[in-house]
């Protein structure tokens, strides 16, 4: 519900994403939502997965714990991170945009392997 009503929020706000998140779990254990940009292929929004402790609050997370899980997760396909960035001044919910090599199309990729991403596993070319 709370991913929701920010999504609601940022989406008044302009940023079009696709509501039906995928499953990323970072090498650090951590776990993020990530919702495709509808108008460009280069964008995610990151959210952390619901229910979080007080002590782990993603308002506390530094930069490189966000830029860190979009690489993890972009990086078997060849792509980095060229921006990342929060979306609001709570710090809950970042925005990333992607460097990807001109042979990779990671909009396709993502869109070919949605159902095994929503499950939690990884990007692979």
């Amino acid at each position: 519900m709370a991913a929701l009503c920010a999504g609601k929020a940022l989406a008044d706000s302009g940023f079009d994403f696709d509501f039906s998140p995928v499953v990323v779990k970072s090498d650090d254990g951590r776990v993020f939502w990530f919702y495709l940009h509808k108008g460009s292929g280069d964008k995610l929004m990151i959210q952390p997965r619901p229910k979080l402790s007080f002590t782990d609050a993603p308002a506390n997370w530094p930069e490189n714990v966000w830029r860190h899980a979009v690489e993890y997760f972009v990086r078997p396909i060849g792509c980095t991170v060229s921006d990342v960035h929060p979306m609001s001044r709570l710090g809950g919910t970042w925005s990333a945009t992607l460097a990807c090599p001109p042979e990779v199309h990671f909009r396709e990729l993502y869109a070919a392997q949605r159902d095994a991403l929503k499950r939690g596993e990884p990007l692979h070319p």
